[in-house]
């Protein structure tokens, strides 16, 4: 419902985390020996889902943490102690899930946290750009965004 797609979209929020990498060298490393992490995916993927038709945030929250879990299997160039430090933080100041887009290994962290604790995780995470998500049909879009701009 509409509603429920507001309180999600105003749940979630991108920091950018810098670093740099490609991620076709990134993605090369995947593991191509196990498919169970891939299938655990696509299974989470199904359930979160049914968890948006359900309105559950919270199970949302808990299907993107075990998204990311799943993800990180795949290689060990997807995530960095860096990386991990952000994720305990946010989770450990009100976040509900943190998971890094894409390919790995540097850039976007989208974190998942109730509308009522985003400001202050926000400013918490001041030292990172963050850039607020919007729900549209239309896909994703490059944007430019400077340090000016937050």
């Amino acid at each position: 419902n509409d509603e429920f797609l507001r309180e999600l979209q105003d749940s979630l929020v991108l920091f950018y985390l810098g670093g740099d990498r490609k991620s076709g060298e990134i993605s090369k490393t995947y593991t191509k020996n196990n498919l169970n992490p891939y299938i655990s995916i696509k299974q989470i993927a199904q359930e979160a889902l049914q968890a948006i038709n359900k309105n559950n945030l919270d199970q949302i929250g808990c299907l993107l943490r075990k998204s990311w879990e799943e993800k990180k299997s795949l290689s060990s160039a997807i995530s960095s102690t860096k990386i991990d430090d952000i994720a305990s933080f946010v989770l450990n100041n009100g976040a509900l899930a943190f998971k890094l887009c894409g390919a790995g290994g540097a850039g976007f962290g989208l974190v998942l946290v109730h509308p009522a604790k985003k400001a202050q995780l926000i400013e918490k995470m001041k030292d990172f750009i963050h850039i607020n998500v919007n729900i549209n049909w239309t896909g994703s879009q490059i944007i430019f965004i400077s340090r000016e701009n937050t």
